[in-house]
């Protein structure tokens, strides 16, 4: 499966925030408001033919295209929102990963290949 993903792939460990939990009045880590906007961005972009839950293990392969040089690769929050959307069960299921950084000041975006690894045997399964 392949997607492309319109938007800047923010950090999920960037700008977290300390809040008071109403309920509870404890407190707690919450992303950023950045990183919730995109999660709900990327959820409207999946089409419902891709919300598999695929279960098996897997193979991600991809880019990420920023606006700057100034962004860190990284793909956690990606992660959780393949998993939030519906496209896969559990981002512990990836076995294999090859991202790759680009810049494209105009159009940032990702762009992934998801595989399931047919006969890929963890040891000790």
């Amino acid at each position: 499966m392949k997607l492309v993903i319109i938007g800047q792939l923010p950090r999920k460990s960037n700008s977290r925030r300390i809040v008071t939990n109403s309920a509870t009045g404890k407190p707690m880590v919450i992303k950023s408001k950045e990183a919730r906007d995109y999660e709900m961005d990327f959820e409207k972009q999946i089409p419902i033919r891709y919300r598999q839950k695929l279960d098996g293990h897997l193979e991600i392969k991809g880019t990420v295209y920023y606006r700057s040089n100034r962004s860190d690769l990284s793909i956690e929050l990606l992660l959780d929102c393949l998993e939030r959307s519906g496209v896969i069960i559990n981002d512990r299921r990836i076995v294999r990963q090859e991202i790759y950084k680009k810049i494209d000041r105009k159009n940032p975006r990702v762009e992934i290949e998801i595989k399931e690894l047919r006969g890929y045997i963890l040891e000790d399964e």
